[in-house]
């Protein structure tokens, strides 16, 4: 389904898709109607596919291992040599070899820094907005999470069929939402065609998910600790900031670099509510694609790269250093 409702890839590859088809609708023919039409049956696609996803998985979507102890284990010691070389290969053909060319062609660039300087708006933004649209995702999130792990299982099935038909919802499809939620005039108005656009992206496509991690996360922290502190006089708030929220730190901190990583990416809804003028690290990337040298291009997308990959190398290193084998 995400595959699906990409945009960015046959954005990038000039290859004519529901995503790109409602973007042009809507960014090139300012056709509002066309655009929302086209969406319709994306997104009717995208919440069939995913209730039913959700659905068949259940309660299991953010079980811990102590509800999956009773499970019976498979075994792949058979298949370990093939599974393994597939997976190289996979590994290979789609991460390390664009990387690798990537690479040959950031090489042809006289000087980095003239590259680095003409995009340093893209680049400021991208971090700051990704960053404070991290934050607030997780904070939300939380509070989100903690009631849906402490939800009724009919109640906590629903909540998960909700998050993941909201997650799987096509970017272009919440971008065309914002705008026609937010362009108008009084307070709405006020918002439209500022930055907070682009925060607000964020939280529509990322809230989701995060929620789920998170509420897999709380389900470590064992309920008998929160009656224990009912017990001893403490109160809601109390508990969770004593209690819970220091028992899932780590899960936190995942979640906020998920979701950095994820918004840092993000191209689709961004393209379509970014303020005039403004711009982010993918956007300068897919505007310049088409006119600036490769070189230029492939510095930037190898600096988008690191970018992802830095925090993502500290938390295994962080996790390694807090579970050593």
């Amino acid at each position: 389904m995400l595959a699906v409702s990409d945009f960015g890839v046959p954005g990038l590859l000039r290859v004519r898709v529901f995503t790109t088809e409602i973007f042009t609708a809507f960014a090139a023919l300012y056709d509002f109607s066309r655009a929302t039409i086209l969406a319709l049956p994306l997104l009717g696609l995208s919440i069939l596919v995913a209730a039913v996803a959700a659905l068949l998985v259940g309660d299991r979507l953010v079980a811990t291992r102590r509800g999956l102890t009773t499970a019976r284990p498979l075994t792949f010691d058979g298949w370990g040599r093939r599974a393994s070389a597939a997976a190289a290969c996979v590994v290979a053909v789609a991460l390390v070899a664009p990387l690798a060319v990537l690479t040959r062609e950031a090489l042809g660039v006289p000087s980095v820094a003239p590259v680095v300087q003409g995009s340093r708006e893209a680049i400021r933004n991208s971090l700051v907005l990704s960053a404070i649209g991290a934050t607030v995702v997780t904070l939300v999130a939380v509070w989100i999470g903690y009631a849906r792990a402490r939800a009724p299982r009919r109640f906590g099935v629903l909540a998960d069929v909700l998050f993941v038909v909201l997650f799987a919802a096509p970017s272009t499809v919440i971008g065309v939402g914002l705008i026609g939620l937010w362009n108008r005039a009084g307070f709405f108005g006020l918002v439209y065609g500022t930055d907070g656009m682009l925060l607000l992206a964020h939280l529509a496509r990322f809230l989701p998910v995060a929620a789920l991690a998170l509420a897999a996360g709380i389900r470590y922290v064992p309920i008998s600790h929160e009656e224990a502190a009912v017990v001893g006089g403490a109160g809601w708030w109390r508990t969770m900031v004593r209690i819970v929220l220091p028992q899932t730190r780590l899960a936190l901190l995942a979640t906020w670099i998920v979701i950095f990583i994820l918004a840092f990416g993000e191209l689709g809804a961004s393209i379509l509510v970014a303020p005039p003028g403004e711009t982010t690290l993918p956007i300068r990337i897919y505007t310049i694609i088409a006119n600036a040298p490769a070189a230029h291009v492939a510095a930037l997308a190898l600096l988008q790269t690191a970018v992802v990959l830095a925090p993502l190398v500290l938390l295994a290193v962080g996790v390694g250093m807090r579970h050593p084998r």
